[in-house]
């Protein structure tokens, strides 16, 4: 060989070491320059051979010295497309390294990449033109390249140090049958990364689009051994989460949305397991999500915060949060419309903590914020616009035991929250519940420490339909477990609840709070309340204009010791009123004006009769009732008003004493015992005592009733209605003693009329009440009366309840008539003493008229004057008339019609009447008028008779032998 720069004539030349150096010196020179062109001619080579139909490698230069590696352009088509190309790479290799095992690239820079990668069905990738994997070729299309196999090499790693590499204007597209992104990277740096334990951590840096939305990668923390650890800013402004769709089609056919991502992650890969931190924002917009069993979505979803991860503890993967999720118009629907739930905003926010071991434990310390939400389900809807959570929760289930803990401590607000059931007025509407101390204790248990809720709304449908309104109900120290089945609170306040009629907007019942003290819940069914107090309650009230007489009103009602449940019933030991208020008015058509009220509450469309009778016939028999006491108190009184009398009856009842005690329907042999003091009209004292047993059947009954100072007139619309006559005054005063038993009804009336004055108001009845008594009702009331001016009557009524129908005439009728005749006789037997025996009193025969007639005065015949012998007699019938002012007595002559004849005479007539002579018989009717006014002037002067009540008849003359001369006494 020779070279240009030999020179025989210097033996330095001629060494053989310089020849040895310059051979290897041009060697390496030609290294130099043709490894580079063979290395491009058999890159274009193994490109062809790998999938390529047509590979270009424009340049491609490496200078041993420096350790740097130049390629340029390089393009791999196929079937026309350009499936991989570049513009130049350069990289700077540190060749000392070469002999530690280390791969040292101190920089380098790319630019103009493209590549394209593709998965085939039967599982093989597609780098470009370079195909790897998979098992059936005849899946992969036209495009499939050839399948190259990759080498691996046995011995220790090498190392890999990545000092600084620059990538620009490079493309990267990728598809499968489920993925197709393109990512171009306008400019990506790497810094300082190594594969060597013990190495400073590099960095990464990537700025470009991914499917045209810009994405940013700041990785300022980039260690691969012993482990990974990556840390920095993610920057992804938008992902269409509709580009994996298909990847999730066969369990989420519905996959839309468009996702971003901007904050700082950091993850680390250890053998014991992966750690990953993010602090910043993810915005998910328009999403929906969903198969065939459910829909959800959001107009947007935001979280603002931190999430950390953490599966290398030995206790458990660890997730912790702390930020704020915000989500916008969020729904939730199942298919059929079974569910569909609709939220405008939801904002939770605060620390949550999720460990899973052996089990789930959740913990959040944070709030939960939803706005105008809406539940819907087949007849049921619930909306709200406000719902606020503040506090603590946690929630375990674990694999251990059965069931799942709840503990929380908080508070909960929620704005007008309604209930809906097939209608556009909600069934159930509150403005504002607001839960204050609220613990979940854990067993399923639940308590707060207030539970308010305001301006409560609830419809009432059925044959009655009703609005409910409660401005606000109070609930402390509330404790519920086993899933409601038992619940107690210490208190529970309700204000001014109200009820009032949908029909005619009429008010049924006001009251002006309830106070509930302890009160529980057990077993689901039984309730127990320790004290409830009703205060101010008005039932039936005023009406529209408040015209109406309140139907019943208290100050307050305590209820004691009540408990109920579905088999044992109601009970309560003790109920005491205080200022009851109750009226009972009769309309003019003679129904309960209380009764007509609730009526036009109603509907106006009744229930067919069959439905009635089929309800009835189904219903069971009703639970117990027992109430130990009942004890009304303050200033109660009853009212009575009976508008069916021309004359409206009106009356009040002021109770001072009133008390129940053993209601039981449970025992009904048991004895009811009630005891009743009262004031009838203000004046009149009631005493009502006895016992009943009210749930046997048929009714049992014993009472007593005393009434004292009754004003007679206040019940003369009764009289005036049946009899046509008032009471213009007088005092009622009755002993009454009722014993029912088996239907039939024992009655003893004991009834003292004082000072009785009557006024006819109507003619017609009075005369026909005067044609049914013995005497015209004056007269009798006369006959009757005492020289106190009153009168006394017994009054029994015995029968049947099923045939008992009474009237005030009746009452009149048949207590007078009954009551004449024997007040009558009783009193002329005392008042006459030994004469009493010669008196007759007793109805006419064949007639209904008293027969009243007192022993006649005798005299001797031809005598006209009062004696000694009559004293006795008359005063005693002076006595009489001094006690009956209102009696007249009729004094009625009779002669003999022979008081003037010869005795002789007299005794030798041969018949048994004698005939006066003409001459005589003017004498003999003069001589009885003497007689009478002797008996009459006896009276008025001895006694103080008055003359006009002495009336004297015509004289009588008698014709028979054995008559006697004498002045008859007649009521």
């Amino acid at each position: 060989m020779i070279f240009p720069f030999q020179m025989t004539g210097n033996p330095f030349f001629r060494k053989k070491w310089v020849h040895i150096g310059a051979g290897c010196i041009v060697i390496c020179l030609l290294l130099a320059v043709l490894v580079p062109v063979a290395a491009k001619i058999y890159l274009a080579d193994w490109l062809e051979k790998n999938g390529a139909d047509n590979a270009t490698v424009e340049s491609l230069w490496f200078n041993p010295f420096t350790g740097r590696l130049t390629v340029g352009a390089v393009v791999s088509q196929s079937h026309g497309r350009s499936l991989l190309q570049q513009n130049e790479l350069m990289l700077d290799l540190s060749l000392v390294d070469l002999f530690h095992r280390n791969i040292r690239l101190e920089s380098g820079s790319y630019s103009g990449l493209v590549l394209d990668v593709e998965q085939y069905r039967d599982g093989a990738w597609r780098f470009g033109t370079y195909t790897v994997g998979g098992r059936d070729k005849g899946d992969r299309g036209d495009e499939g390249g050839k399948t190259g196999q990759v080498a691996q090499t046995p011995g220790e790693p090498w190392g890999f140090l990545a000092d600084n590499v620059v990538l620009t204007d490079c493309r990267l597209h990728l598809k499968s049958d489920q993925l197709d992104f393109e990512l171009i990277i306008d400019e990506a740096r790497i810094r300082g990364i190594s594969t060597r334990e013990g190495a400073l951590p590099g960095s990464f840096f990537l700025r470009g689009t991914l499917d045209g939305e810009p994405l940013e990668f700041d990785l300022d923390v980039v260690t691969i051994a012993p482990y990974l650890d990556i840390g920095g800013k993610v920057a992804i402004k938008r992902f269409k989460l509709a580009e994996i769709a298909a990847f999730l089609e066969e369990s989420l056919p519905v996959f839309d949305g468009d996702v971003s991502v901007i904050g700082k992650a950091e993850v680390t890969m250890k053998e014991s397991g992966l750690v990953a931190h993010y602090d910043g924002a993810i915005d998910l917009q328009s999403a929906r999500i969903g198969s065939d069993d459910f829909v959800t979505g959001a107009t947007s979803m935001g979280w603002q915060g931190q999430v950390n991860f953490d599966d290398s503890s030995t206790s458990g993967m660890t997730i912790v949060t702390d930020g704020t999720l915000k989500t916008g118009d969020y729904m939730f629907s199942m298919p059929g419309g079974q569910l569909k739930i609709e939220e405008e905003l939801i904002e939770l926010g605060g620390k949550t903590r999720v460990v899973l071991r052996d089990g789930v434990t959740v913990t959040n310390d944070g709030s939960l914020v939803i706005a105008n939400g809406s539940f819907a389900s087949p007849g049921l809807a619930v909306t709200q616009e406000n719902f606020q959570w503040q506090g603590k929760l946690s929630y375990a289930l674990s694999d251990q035991k059965e069931g799942h803990d709840i503990k929380g401590e908080g508070r909960l607000l929620i704005d007008d929250l309604s209930l809906h059931q097939n209608q556009q007025t909600p069934l159930l509407a509150i403005s504002k519940v607001e839960i204050d101390g609220l613990q979940g204790t854990g067993e399923n248990n639940v308590a707060a420490k207030s539970f308010v809720a305001e301006r409560i709304q609830l419809t009432v449908q059925g044959d009655m339909p009703l609005d409910v309104s409660v401005p606000v109900l109070e609930l402390s120290q509330v404790f519920a477990g086993e899933f409601g089945r038992s619940a107690h609170a210490d208190s529970l306040q309700v204000q001014n609840p109200r009820i009032v009629s949908r029909q005619n907007g009429e008010e049924l019942v006001n009251v002006g709070g309830i106070s509930v003290q302890s009160v529980a819940l057990e077993n689901g069914t039984n309730v127990s309340v320790k004290e409830a107090d009703f205060v101010d309650l008005a039932f039936l009230g005023g009406g529209h204009n408040g015209e109406e007489q309140p139907g019943l009103s208290f100050t307050l009602a305590t209820l004691a010791g009540i408990d109920w449940s579905v088999a044992g019933g109601f009970g309560c030991s003790k109920l005491l009123v205080n200022d009851l208020v109750a009226s009972v008015i009769k309309s003019s058509d003679g129904t309960l004006e209380i009764n007509r009220r609730l009526e036009a509450m109603k509907k106006t469309a009744p229930a067919a009769a069959d439905e009635q009778e089929e309800g009835e016939g189904e219903r069971s028999a009703a639970p117990p009732f027992v109430l130990g006491e009942v004890v009304v108190g303050g200033t109660s009184v009853l009212y009575f008003e009976d508008k069916t009398l021309a004359v409206p009856f009106k009356t009040d009842l002021a109770l001072k004493e009133f008390t129940v005690t053993g209601i039981d329907s449970a025992s009904p042999d048991e004895k009811t015992k009630f005891s009743v003091k009262a004031l009838l009209e203000n004046r009149a004292p009631v005493d009502l005592t006895g016992e009943l047993q009210p749930f046997t059947a048929p009714l049992a009954l014993s009472l007593s009733l005393g009434l004292k100072n009754y004003p007679l007139e206040s019940i003369s619309p009764y009289t005036v209605q049946s009899v046509g006559t008032a009471l213009a005054s007088g005092q009622l005063q009755l002993d009454t003693n009722v014993h029912l038993e088996d239907g039939y009804l024992k009655m003893k009336n004991k009834v003292t009329l004082k000072k009785l004055e009557t006024k006819r108001i109507s003619e017609k009845q009075a005369q026909e009440l005067d044609n049914q008594l013995p005497i015209p009702l004056d007269a009798a009331l006369s006959v009757l009366r005492d020289k106190d001016r009153n009168i006394e009557l017994n009054i029994p009524l015995n029968g049947p309840v099923s045939d008992l129908s009474v009237g005030v005439a009746d009452v009149v009728i048949t207590a007078l008539g009954k009551a004449i005749v024997p007040a009558a006789s009783g009193y002329l037997m005392y008042a006459l003493g030994p004469y009493g025996a010669l008196a007759y009193v007793g109805m006419k025969v064949g007639e209904n008229v008293l027969k009243v007639d007192f022993p006649p005065v005798q005299f001797d015949p031809g005598a006209v004057s009062i004696t000694g012998q009559h004293e006795d007699y008359l005063k005693r019938i002076a006595t009489i008339l001094q006690n009956r002012p209102e009696t007249d007595l009729q004094l009625c002559p009779q002669v003999a019609s022979w008081e003037f004849m010869d005795t002789d005479e007299v005794a030798n007539a041969e018949t048994e009447e004698i005939e006066p002579p003409e001459e005589q018989l003017e004498q003999l009717i003069g001589l009885g008028q003497q007689r009478g006014e002797a008996v009459q002037r006896h009276f008025v002067e001895d006694y103080g008779i008055a003359a006009d009540r002495l009336l004297i008849c015509t004289t009588q003359v008698n014709k028979k032998k054995k008559a006697v001369p004498a002045v008859l006494l007649q009521l």
